[in-house]
């Protein structure tokens, strides 16, 4: 019989006992972990507008993290589960040496920041903000309302931050203090003033179907959001992850089926409530939820409607009107949700399926054999182009340069 007792990370069953061993060591040093190996994933399928950052349509952004781990002790979230709550952060050079190879490798003139706090802290932020002005990309990020300052976004936005998402959750203070994020309703006020004032983006991320919530707290959200007014909002309908607080809460509560674990968590374009936890019935909060969503509908869209952007939204609708089943089975779920966002990302999401398996079938039909190349002043990358097909060129000098063993 194997021996699973000094595997750390891992549960299993021994006979009838259920063993759940110790957790894996976290990884204080980030820069020892090699990057992501993206050349074994079908990159170009995912560089395809408008890309990461909602309110600034890009043509070929990729994402990246600069640090693992948050602080922070929301109810609902469950990164501390997957990446622990100590806050460890990648060096300035082993960031912009990521993006660098982003940019000779794929092209690309977008970076998405996906750490869960990103301006955690400030003297690091804007150190590679400094670095940032000379590589010349626009990037997006996600931060807390009380992590900026008016300095700090200032800097951001000279290196080329578009875009800061906040996790703003709710209008309701009762709500706010319930949810244990660490804010109040002033910082949430202060850091959309100063985001709008240095001419940075912002993106307004809420939930709706909080455990407990009434209608008398989703009116205080909507007058609130009157209020401060982000320039692209998505409300999210509050599914309960496992191993947070909020799960293990309602499982005390006898709130969650036992089924409930086994479901699909992509709740991104759904309507409905994996589970309701709130004290309004389903029917009310699928109401809000719609009136929410479309209230701020005409605000997110009209401020992407630049002539750059028009071609790519007018190329999407074309596809999706052609795209047959697809096409009516949505169309008919509109007439019947009237939820107007969830048809836009229909639209978006059938036009990058539809661009980016016309990209690996033009790959294939104009593959070009790898070649070395060098530019004048450096041994980065050329782009080949024939028949529309991109291939990228890299001296094989940096390959074995750059290469860190997995």
């Amino acid at each position: 019989n194997l021996d699973f007792s000094d595997i750390k990370g891992i549960a299993y069953k021994k006979g009838e006992e259920f063993i759940n061993n110790q957790g894996l060591d976290i990884i204080d040093d980030l820069d020892d972990i090699p990057f992501p190996a993206r050349n074994l994933l079908p990159v170009e399928k995912y560089l395809i507008p408008p890309g990461y950052i909602r309110s600034h349509f890009l043509n070929r952004v990729l994402s990246i993290y600069t640090s693992r781990g948050c602080p922070a002790l929301c109810t609902y979230c469950n990164t501390a589960q997957m990446f622990n709550r100590k806050v460890r952060r990648r060096s300035v050079d082993n960031v912009i040496s990521e993006i660098q190879y982003l940019k000779d490798t794929y092209d690309i003139d977008g970076i998405y920041f996906h750490d869960e706090t990103f301006t955690f802290q400030h003297k690091w932020v804007t150190e590679l903000c400094e670095r940032l002005e000379e590589i010349n990309i626009k990037w997006g990020c996600q931060t807390r309302v009380n992590l900026v300052h008016e300095q700090l976004l200032e800097n951001m936005k000279k290196s080329g931050c578009v875009q800061i998402d906040f996790g703003i959750e709710t209008g309701s203070a009762s709500q706010l203090k319930l949810l244990r994020k660490g804010t109040q309703m002033k910082h949430q006020i202060k850091a959309l003033e100063l985001t709008k004032k240095v001419g940075i983006r912002s993106f307004g991320s809420f939930m709706i179907g909080l455990p407990g919530e009434t209608e008398e707290d989703v009116l205080e959200t909507i007058q609130f959001l009157k209020q401060i007014r982000p320039d692209f909002c998505y409300f999210n309908l509050f599914t309960p992850f496992p191993g947070t607080e909020a799960a293990e809460t309602a499982i005390k509560n006898g709130k969650l089926s036992e089924d409930y674990f086994s479901k699909d968590y992509d709740m991104l374009i759904e309507t409905n409530p994996l589970v309701n936890l709130s004290n309004m019935s389903t029917e009310t909060l699928v109401k809000y939820h719609k009136r929410l969503s479309n209230m701020v509908l005409f605000s997110n869209y009209t401020k992407v409607l630049t002539p750059h952007n028009i071609r790519y939204i007018a190329e999407a609708l074309f596809v999706f009107i052609f795209s047959g089943k697809k096409f009516f089975k949505a169309t008919k779920n509109l007439m019947i949700n009237r939820n107007i966002e969830k048809y836009i990302f229909q639209i978006l999401s059938n036009y990058q399926q539809y661009k980016s398996r016309i990209k690996l079938e033009t790959n294939e039909k104009n593959y070009i054999p790898i070649s070395k190349q060098w530019t004048e002043n450096r041994g980065e990358a050329h782009t080949r182009r024939r028949g529309g097909a991109y291939t990228r060129i890299r001296p094989i000098e940096g390959i074995i340069e750059n290469y860190k063993p997995t």
